[in-house]
């Protein structure tokens, strides 16, 4: 992405490329997102996934957040480019984006009007955020604030981060329209390449330096790229039971699946009791030297002299799904 990774998932959410954002960071809204899932923990949120949608955001009775009023709540109670107003709190700011039209106003303008036009508007648009604050017209805010207000400053807010916000820089930006975004993004399933993650940590992290490298990928890393793994094109039941049972390998090539060292019993996952878990699974054992082997192949060094004798009979276990296995064999 040419900018912020949000902005640039939410444009391609925006036009249909992808169904949905991952991510916990709200922005992607004010960027134009229309579906986002939360970024899960397995461990406390097991198997539930937290989905959200502007038109829900929209539509419930006690949020009513359209994309200019986010874009304002950012703007007065901070977020990922400013601190935002000194004192506003989110509940404070939610309150005037639903009970003034100061977001709708100052969503349009950072979009329409040139720098000039809108220093000049800003003069006028900051008078009657400080009014609001000061008088509490209606009681619309339930309580006057008059700390707040005296905190607004002759350049709030910074126009560089309205435009931070209202032109994200993305594939799709009008200094870059020369990309061909079908052919950027005409992308199929494909598996990692673990030897140039490798090569990437070790620039950025030393992790092979400091001898951490297959512990670490071990712990964050291999587990997921068995599972994704196993999801490949069927290999044939034949095949597949042949190679668990007989401890075969069914091939060298990247593409193929990993061997099956042990398919542990089935158990409800992911996730503890406590989140109560409702997917048949099971704990599926995988031998790790190719992985080694992988994931040292750029890294210039001798695989069995880099990988201890303990590493090299390592195993990882993943949770898989009852109806990925069942694919699998299929």
């Amino acid at each position: 992405a040419p900018g912020e990774a949000e902005a640039e998932l939410a444009t391609l959410n925006a036009r249909g490329y992808i169904d949905a954002v991952i991510t916990d960071d709200v922005d992607a809204f004010i960027f134009g997102a229309n579906t986002v899932i939360r970024t899960s923990n397995i461990n406390t949120d097991g198997d539930h996934i937290s989905i959200y949608t502007s038109q829900t955001f929209q539509d419930h009775p006690q949020v009513c957040l359209t994309v200019s009023r986010i874009f304002l709540i950012a703007i007065l109670s901070g977020g990922d480019y400013s601190k935002g107003l000194p004192g506003c709190g989110i509940k404070i700011a939610h309150t005037i984006s639903l009970r003034t039209t100061l977001g709708e106003e100052l969503y349009t303008a950072a979009h329409t009007l040139p720098r000039q036009e809108l220093t000049n508007y800003l003069n006028t648009w900051r008078k009657q955020l400080k009014a609001i604050l000061l008088e509490n017209p209606g009681n619309i805010l339930g309580a006057r604030y008059p700390a707040i207000a005296h905190a607004i400053s002759c350049k709030f807010p910074d126009l560089t981060i309205l435009q931070y916000y209202v032109n994200p820089s993305t594939s799709f930006s009008n200094d870059i329209e020369s990309i061909n975004i079908a052919e950027l993004y005409n992308c199929s399933l494909t598996q990692p390449d673990l030897s140039t993650m490798a090569v990437w940590c070790e620039k950025y992290f030393s992790w092979y330096s400091n001898g951490s490298i297959l512990d670490r990928f071990r712990s964050r890393v291999w587990s997921s790229i068995c599972t994704r793994a196993l999801m490949l094109p069927s290999i044939g039941i034949d095949v597949g039971i042949a190679t668990h049972v007989l401890g075969n390998s069914y091939n060298t090539t990247e593409s193929s699946r990993p061997h099956i060292l042990k398919i542990n019993r089935a158990s409800l996952g992911p996730g503890p009791p406590s989140k109560h878990p409702n997917v048949w699974g099971y704990s599926v054992q995988i031998p790790t030297y190719l992985l080694i082997q992988s994931t040292l192949s750029k890294l210039e060094l001798n695989i069995t002299t880099a990988a201890s004798t303990k590493s090299l009979n390592w195993h990882v276990s993943t949770w898989t799904t009852k109806s990925t296995l069942k694919y699998c064999f299929q």
